[in-house]
């Protein structure tokens, strides 16, 4: 799907703002406040995801491609420690209402941010040219 350049920015603005507010929130839940790493863990998602929503506009490209591979790595990151217990843990970590409305963002992010990512039509790729020969 193509949407136009400026609301494509603005979706994955919001977007990338709004996974990076509901790590915030999960940063203070009471068993996220209890181990230090799970706390910096989110407080780090909060910095990155707000940082590059704050970015967006001055360099798309660029936000765009960190922001597709952070948010990708970060529903994936999830998805297997759902499955996988970490080390140390007896369990895989539950699925929570939060964690879960967090991924939806994530994973809505993804199309758009890749959108911003490619080459528009009609513009050149860098590379050998087909007179090149």
């Amino acid at each position: 799907m193509q949407w136009p350049r400026a609301r494509a920015l603005a979706i994955a603005g919001g977007l990338l703002l709004s996974a990076a507010g509901l790590h915030l929130v999960a940063a203070y839940e009471p068993e996220h406040l209890e181990k230090v790493l799970f706390f910096g863990f989110f407080w780090a998602a909060t910095i990155v995801q707000g940082t590059l929503a704050a970015l967006i506009l001055r360099m798309p490209r660029l936000a765009s491609a960190v922001g597709f591979g952070v948010n990708a790595l970060l529903v994936l990151l999830w998805t297997a420690i759902r499955l996988v217990p970490l080390p140390g843990e007896a369990a895989p970590e539950p699925v929570d209402l939060l964690g879960v409305a967090t991924k939806v963002v994530e994973i809505a992010s993804l199309p758009v941010l890749l959108s911003l990512v490619r080459i528009p039509p009609g513009v050149s790729r860098p590379g050998p040219s087909a007179d090149a020969s």
